[in-house]
């Protein structure tokens, strides 16, 4: 009751958000990228495998769980429309997550 009256802790209310991924995707946010959004932003991230692909669930605090959205769609995004050359740099850096970091990110 008290966080609908517009208590502080209101804006950490719990979201969850789910986009589905392939399977060629899901193994590849699996060998790292899931561990450093799940670091960089305190959400987690589940990754459940479906015939089709899998699904990926990310579970925390609204900011948390919109800043952990954007990493992952920049990555897969990456991903999918970067040349050979670019494939060969890592994804962090080529993304902009490491050299536009700011303190406290």
């Amino acid at each position: 009751p008290l966080l609908k009256r517009g208590c502080p802790m209101a804006a950490d209310e719990e979201a969850k958000e789910t986009v589905q991924v392939s399977k060629k995707q899901a193994s590849q946010l699996i060998a790292g990228p899931a561990g450093k959004i799940e670091q960089r932003t305190s959400a987690q991230v589940l990754i459940e495998h479906t015939a089709k692909g899998a699904d990926v669930t990310i579970k925390g605090s609204k900011k948390s769980v919109a800043k952990a959205m954007t990493m992952l769609k920049v990555l897969v995004a990456f991903k999918e429309a970067a040349s050979p050359e670019e494939r060969g740099l890592c994804h962090w850096f080529a993304c902009g997550f490491c050299r536009d970091r700011q303190e406290g990110e």
